[in-house]
């Protein structure tokens, strides 16, 4: 994956993360992972914290789509199984995948 497609992939998990609403009570035991997420452009360290605290989180996003929301959740499984070149789960995640 080239800087370009990582930055625009972070930029979206940010952006996801803000809507959410950093005042939220839900989100203060989470707020040290959030803020070390923002600092760093190295989404492989965090992948896993990305994973297990912030992706659940994202239902609770306001606003959005059902079937948008879902979509992006997979897509960020996705890129995960990507970095780590496992096409058994790649596969499997795609198969999930509305066809547009």
């Amino acid at each position: 994956m080239t800087d370009s497609q990582k930055k625009i992939i972070f930029n979206k998990i940010i952006e996801d993360i803000v809507t959410l609403g950093e005042d939220s009570f839900i989100l203060r035991d989470r707020l040290p992972t959030i803020k070390k997420i923002k600092k760093s452009f190295d989404l492989d360290k965090y992948i896993k914290e990305l994973e297990e605290e912030i992706t659940p989180l994202m239902i609770l996003n306001q606003g959005i789509n059902p079937t948008v929301s879902s979509f992006i959740l997979q897509v960020e499984k996705l890129f995960r199984c990507i970095l780590d070149a496992d096409s058994e789960k790649i596969d499997k995640i795609t198969s999930m995948l509305p066809l547009l």
